[in-house]
């Protein structure tokens, strides 16, 4: 166990922030290992803006570094664009979600509904309401969940289509009394079996 997994393993956050660069961390931790570091400095203590910062760096420098294994899997764009929205970024949580749509011949509504909201932001979205319908009604087609009913309600509510957004809503009850959600988009990384212990 080398340094850097010393500190990891005793938790002292602010020492790792402090004494390693995001680099020194990649050239240390597997990229599994430097992924599960990624969600435990960002999620851990969600008030904390210095670990999300050096996570969300950690995240970029873990694709520039592993670019091979990073682009093996769609959603690790997703997850970093998870990130970047939590921070207030949605330019590039925009290009997140984009880029692994782009990669995709048949997206799933859940990445379709997450680019659909991408025309909520301040001052200038990076999606234009059209663009936002073009993707909230792909995910229509593709499955109707409550989180996709919900989106449809909204839109209907922004439109001031009051039969519509009624409609949605009652859509909406009825899939959630069925329990009918979308899945959470979640990288192959964070799914293997044995969870990773750093």
């Amino acid at each position: 166990m080398n340094k850097i997994e010393k500190t990891i393993s005793k938790k002292e956050w602010n020492s790792l922030i402090s004494n390693y660069t995001v680099k020194d961390i990649c050239l240390s931790l597997s990229f599994d290992k430097a992924m599960q570091l990624v969600k435990n400095l960002f999620y851990d203590d969600i008030q904390d803006d210095e670990k999300q910062q050096y996570a969300l760096r950690l995240a970029y420098e873990i694709k520039d570094h592993f670019s091979d294994t990073w682009e093996k899997d769609w959603k690790n764009e997703i997850f970093l664009g998870d990130l970047c929205v939590m921070l207030w970024l949605y330019d590039e949580r925009y290009e997140c979600y984009k880029k692994a749509y782009d990669k995709l011949k048949d997206p799933p509504e859940e990445l379709l509904l997450l680019l659909s909201n991408c025309n909520r932001a301040p001052g200038n979205p990076p999606i234009s309401n059209e663009e936002s319908e073009f993707y909230l009604r792909e995910a229509l087609k593709k499955n109707l969940t409550c989180e996709v009913a919900q989106a449809m309600k909204n839109y209907f509510k922004i439109k001031k289509n009051k039969f519509q957004e009624d409609y949605w809503n009652q859509m909406y009850k009825n899939l959630a009394v069925r329990n009918v959600h979308s899945n959470h988009i979640i990288p192959d990384v964070f799914k293997k079996i044995n969870s990773i212990n750093i």
